[in-house]
């Protein structure tokens, strides 16, 4: 994941937006007759629950796929925050289950 981008000031709080980007290596192969369409999900953690904050592309028979679709986030600093991804067979796609 790499971050940018540019510092706001918000209710006296310092933030900024980053630009998150999401690849994966060597993710199991779930299809039978060709590899792995893999999507992958970014979530964020918020009053006690995981939010979605957005899903990439699916990209087509790769074990190793890197995504275009960049999330822009923001970062509050001097705050905790909590983000995940889960990365999904899009043939399998269940949004309980992933490719952990």
């Amino acid at each position: 994941m790499a971050a940018t981008n540019e510092k706001i000031a918000k209710e006296g709080q310092l933030s900024t937006f980053i630009g998150l980007s999401i690849a994966c290596e060597n993710l199991p192969n779930l299809d039978i007759m060709s590899l792995t369409d893999g999507m992958a999900v970014l979530y964020r953690f918020s009053e006690s629950r995981w939010i979605e904050v957005g899903r990439t592309e699916v990209v087509r028979d790769s074990l190793s796929p890197e995504f275009i679709k960049n999330f822009q986030v923001e970062y509050k600093f001097e705050e905790r925050q909590r983000f995940k991804v889960k990365v999904f067979d899009v043939d399998n796609f269940d949004p309980q289950a992933s490719l952990d």
